[in-house]
């Protein structure tokens, strides 16, 4: 019985439904030379139970500790059936390529059984379709868990199941029984009993997991921008955002050769050079099209194999600037090789030709531990860091054919994962003289996956291009190579807004932001009062964020709502981290999604920035909205910050350029600030404070001419309006209001008394 290390413990603690640690393998095999053309499921079991002394991974499981008071440990699982674990599917007709990459995303998408060994084999048929690839081909799924991946070696189920020889020349593998294995949770305890006597500090451990849950996020997002040390500066895009469960996957292959011959262009090139120019091409034409493309280069998260004694290897995540302001295919990969030269891991990195040496390297086993090792990076960083735009992961692979129960393969490729404001990983494969490139994403993020992957061919065509005609002039500019009117308006830069006086709040009320805390204990003082406020109809409520913060900030107003009788729901995502991507549309979506399931229109509350989200989604879905209700939102939007504090602006910068601050992102065009400026045609309540130290109140202050906007004022801190007594009376009343009959707010009970008392907060 054998302890997880700390390291894995964490990768289990990063385990959540959104983002499941785990890599998925994908293989396609060809078994035309099998007798009968054919490999049945019950021959991939047996094959596989003959196999099953070839790693831990296949009979192990996880015993976790009662309370959660130490790490898990790994046991024989004495229930273990094969079964269990290998599936067969198959596509329906037509069986084509888009399916099996919508079925590839789903099974990755699903978590593994933590209390079953992890791991999971998905055998697929039916791939009629799929014109690349030979008659009656099959696919191979492999899904393990990054805990039970080996750290150092990178061992997994699949090293052990493929095979570098023929089937007459593959030796039969020995059958190994299963050894029973059971633990006892009063067995555990008594360990765990003695590591806390012989070491004191292991208590913090449990502590210390408490309080991180524990803590607001938006006190923890302001000290990480305080206490960050990022030298590189990076930019927000539409793939720096919060990930879902919902996975999308897709794949472009290349002849090997013809890769080679781009590498030939530049002398002391790479191919991992050839593939960061390839991938940085598909990225700047992809922003392009979306007119999002920055004017900065985009940074990517480069893994390299480094040297190391002994038989273990090492793997390392490096940033690397990618140059996607250069539009000619040949110059940017002469830029990308020249600082590959001029890395300091260049002496110590593995060259490529020994990782394509099978048998020191076996493909499986790399990817498994460059994916591996990248969920360990990113569960090191710190929240909302930003380490890169993507992540581009190579992996060579050997150029020799690989079997398996004498199938030969003829694709290899993979799922790399995906983490909090890293929304596109790119994982390159070469096996057999083909390159595999295969993005991974979310749906919310990139949800035309398959216009991505033709803005890779469209790259390999560029490169190609360049390649046999050199002489020719090329296009230096993404505007010319595109077709596309360069339309990304900068910070101040010719944005459409009215010049006016900008005021920003006091930097006295921004220091007495921390009273927040104190309105924070007095809700459940007032909550008597509250209770008191008339009873909800039950119709659908839903409440947006601010500003880097989550659910967790809204969470006292949903409980209080949710006491008052209306349903009510989150906006669906984690943190609110600004306007990058398709924001408005993923949460017009879910509200059309809330409207009918209840048949019923939906009220939008939303604090700061998810006020101004609110008031968009109004505008343009009138028919589906009872009511918008924005606490210390800025009615628009300002090149200048929308009045915001410069000290929280400057500490926000730190870290973020060119991002939610300062002309709100990179991604506001003329067209889309006019769209935001608009009121919505629905009752709205603006709820403001003259003591607002992030927001100055002129901001926050409605002036829709229309009968259905009301702004009513409270005494409080930007942070803590949401939560404040005022407020969710204010709230309580706007939505105690029958459908369809607006009245204005009267000041009454709680409010009347703050305003009789206190009339110059």
């Amino acid at each position: 019985m054998r302890q997880l290390s700390k390291w894995d413990s964490r990768l289990l603690d990063r385990d959540v439904p959104h983002g499941n640690v785990s890599s998925t393998g994908i293989y396609i095999f060809d078994p035309t030379e099998l007798p009968g053309g054919k490999l049945s499921f019950e021959d991939l079991l047996e094959h596989i139970e003959r196999r099953l002394h070839t790693s831990p991974i296949f009979t192990r499981k996880l015993a976790q500790v009662p309370l959660d008071l130490d790490r898990p440990y790994w046991i024989e699982d004495e229930y273990f059936e094969l079964e269990d674990h290998v599936y067969h599917v198959a596509l329906p007709k037509p069986g084509n390529w888009q399916q099996f990459c919508t079925l590839v995303a789903r099974m990755h998408s699903r978590p593994l059984d933590l209390s079953r060994p992890l791991w999971g084999i998905y055998m697929v048929e039916g791939l009629e379709e799929m014109q690349n690839f030979p008659a009656g081909s099959f696919a191979i799924l492999a899904k393990v868990h990054h805990a039970a991946i080996g750290r150092k070696t990178g061992s997994e189920i699949m090293a052990g199941l493929l095979d570098s020889l023929s089937p007459s020349e593959t030796p039969a593998g020995r059958l190994k029984a299963v050894s029973p294995g059971s633990v006892d949770s009063t067995e555990l305890l008594l360990r765990t009993s003695y590591k806390y006597a012989t070491s004191p500090l292991r208590v913090i451990r449990p502590a210390k997991k408490i309080i991180s849950r524990s803590v607001p996020s938006v006190v923890k997002f302001y000290g990480n921008q305080l206490f960050s040390h990022n030298s590189q500066k990076i930019s927000l895009t539409r793939f720096n955002r919060e990930v879902t469960s919902r996975r999308v996957w897709d794949s472009c292959s290349y002849d090997i050769d013809d890769i080679r011959a781009i590498k030939k262009t530049v002398p002391g090139s790479s191919i991992h050079d050839v593939i960061m120019a390839l991938c940085s091409g598909a990225l700047a034409r992809y922003l392009m099209l979306k007119q999002e493309l920055p004017e900065k280069s985009l940074t990517g998260l480069i893994p390299v194999a480094l040297n190391k004694s002994g038989s273990s290897r090492k793997i390392s995540f490096f940033q690397r600037l990618l140059h996607t302001e250069i539009a000619d295919p040949i110059e940017r990969l002469k830029v990308i090789s020249r600082e590959s030269a001029d890395s300091d891991y260049t002496d110590s990195a593995i060259k490529a030709t020994e990782l394509t040496d099978i048998n020191k390297y076996r493909l499986s086993e790399t990817l498994a531990l460059a994916s591996r090792t990248l969920s360990t990076k990113l569960g090191k960083n710190v929240d909302f860091s930003l380490l890169a735009h993507c992540c581009i992961t190579n992996v060579p692979g050997t150029q020799k054919p690989i079997f398996l129960n004498g199938a030969k393969m003829v694709y290899a490729s993979g799922l790399a994962p995906l983490s909090e404001g890293l929304g596109l990983s790119i994982t390159a494969n070469s096996y057999n003289g083909r390159l595999h490139i295969s993005p991974t994403s979310c749906r919310e993020i990139l949800p035309d996956i398959t216009e991505f992957t033709q803005c890779l061919d469209d790259s390999f065509a560029a490169f190609m291009a360049a390649v046999k005609q050199p002489e020719k002039k090329r296009k230096n500019d993404w505007t010319a190579v595109t077709g596309f009117a360069r339309n990304v308006e900068l910070a101040g830069e010719g944005v459409g807004y009215e010049e006016g006086e900008r005021h920003e709040p006091q930097l006295l009320h921004t220091l007495l932001e921390g009273r927040a805390v104190c309105e924070l204990a007095a809700f459940p003082l007032s909550f008597p009062f509250l209770r008191n406020m008339p009873r909800g109809d039950g119709h659908p409520v839903m409440v947006l964020p601010g500003l880097a913060a989550d659910n967790g900030t809204t969470k006292i107003l949903r409980f209080f709502l949710k006491k008052q009788g209306y349903i009510v729901h989150t906006w669906g995502f984690r943190r609110n981290t600004g306007l990058a991507g398709n924001l408005e549309e993923r949460v017009a979506e879910r509200i059309k999604k809330l409207y009918l399931r209840s048949g019923r229109k939906v009220t939008l509350i939303g604090h700061s920035m998810g006020g101004l989200i609110a008031r968009h989604v109004a505008y343009d879905l009138p028919e589906y909205i009872r009511q918008v209700i924005t606490v210390g939102s800025p009615n628009g939007v300002s090149p200048k910050g929308s009045n915001v504090s410069n000290f929280v602006a400057r500490l926000y910068l730190s870290s973020n350029p060119e991002t939610v601050i300062e002309g709100l992102n990179l991604h506001m065009t003329k067209d889309r600030m006019e769209h935001w400026r608009s009121a919505p045609e629905v009752p709205l309540t603006a709820i403001y404070s003259r003591t607002d130290g992030i927001v100055h109140w002129s901001s926050c202050v409605d002036s829709a001419d229309h009968e259905l906007s009301q702004n009513v004022r409270i005494p409080s801190s930007h942070i803590g309006m949401i939560h404040h007594p005022m407020t969710l009376w204010v709230i309580a009343d706007r939505l105690a209001q029958a459908e369809d009959e607006w009245h204005p707010f009267v000041e009454k009970g709680l409010y009347a008394i703050w305003r009789k008392f206190l009339p110059y907060l």
